[in-house]
């Protein structure tokens, strides 16, 4: 009679707030300015503000929702859903509606990001499954249309520097769940500079470094486990961006290491999911910093 009673309240009540629930919050995505956040609750899409408050549900379906990511003028969050068997890319108005589906392959497509020009791209593995354990790089236009294969390499993580003049990317098979693997599988991250269709390579440890995300069109952050535990790197690139500078670790989770993390497309704030949130579900959000030390603050929502 108790648990009937306390799933009655559950589900009536107006206001809930989630770090009484742990509840297991993924995939977190800023909008340009990093004023709201997107990201995946039980399968579905939701949004709020990025200093706490109500949450917004976008989708309700019985399907497994992941990965949003934000168009470059907030109006519209693309996805990835698994409604029809497979993942499939799907965007939906950021005030909500009916979602409209972008791709329709028998082969699950895994969105990665929403470039500054248009392009959806996203990890899939349609050619070479039967001959190679690593993802093919599409892009799709979020007007619909056939998607088209990006670059000759295999890999994924892709996403758009602002410019579009590069492509970062993560080549390796290595599981994430492997923190302290170091081997010939480990995860690396990539450039690939689309002008000259060359192929630079940026992090060299023999862990993995993997989830890159751009500050500015110099600046890439990624997380690593060169530390021990998984936490949010910067490196610095060349003038010609052709070589690694200078790099800096931003975060120093110990005990758990970061889950994931989301940049504003300003490159002004970032936020990140330790992996302690499937315990307490909390998130960091706080401006990018100038140096190596970093203050975070938590933020609550309300559901």
């Amino acid at each position: 009679m108790h648990f009937h009673r306390s799933l009655l309240l559950l589900l009536i009540s107006p206001t809930v707030v989630l770090a009484q629930l742990n509840p297991l919050i993924i995939s977190p995505s800023l909008n340009s300015d990093g004023s709201e956040i997107a990201f995946s609750y039980q399968g579905d899409i939701w949004k709020a503000s990025a200093d706490g408050g109500r949450t917004t549900r976008l989708t309700i379906h019985e399907g497994y929702e992941t990965f949003p990511q934000w168009s470059a003028d907030d109006r519209q969050i693309a996805f990835s859903s698994d409604r029809y068997g497979n993942h499939d890319i799907f965007t939906i108005p950021v005030g909500g509606g009916t979602p409209t589906r972008l791709t329709y392959h028998s082969a699950a497509d895994h969105l990665s990001s929403w470039s500054s020009g248009g392009q959806l791209l996203f990890s899939t593995r349609r050619l070479y499954a039967q001959v190679e354990r690593e993802w093919e790089i599409y892009s799709a236009s979020p007007d619909g249309g056939t998607p088209v294969r990006r670059m000759d390499a295999l890999g994924f993580d892709a996403v758009y520097s602002p410019d579009q003049s590069m492509i970062a990317f993560v080549r390796g098979t290595c599981r994430t769940a492997r923190e302290a693997y170091q081997g010939p599988a480990n995860r690396d991250v990539w450039l690939f500079h689309t002008a000259t269709n060359t192929y630079t390579q940026v992090t060299e440890f023999e862990g993995n470094d993997f989830s890159p995300a751009w500050k500015d069109n110099s600046t890439l952050l990624f997380i690593s486990s060169e530390s021990g535990r998984y936490n949010v790197h910067e490196a610095t690139l060349s003038t010609d961006k052709k070589e690694v500078v200078s790099t800096r670790q931003l975060t120093q989770e110990a005990d758990f290491g970061v889950l994931s993390f989301g940049v504003s497309r300003n490159g002004q704030k970032w936020c990140t999911l330790p992996w302690k949130s499937w315990l307490w579900p909390i998130w960091h959000q706080v401006p990018i910093p100038p140096s190596t030390s970093v203050s975070m603050q938590t933020t609550g929502l309300i559901l």
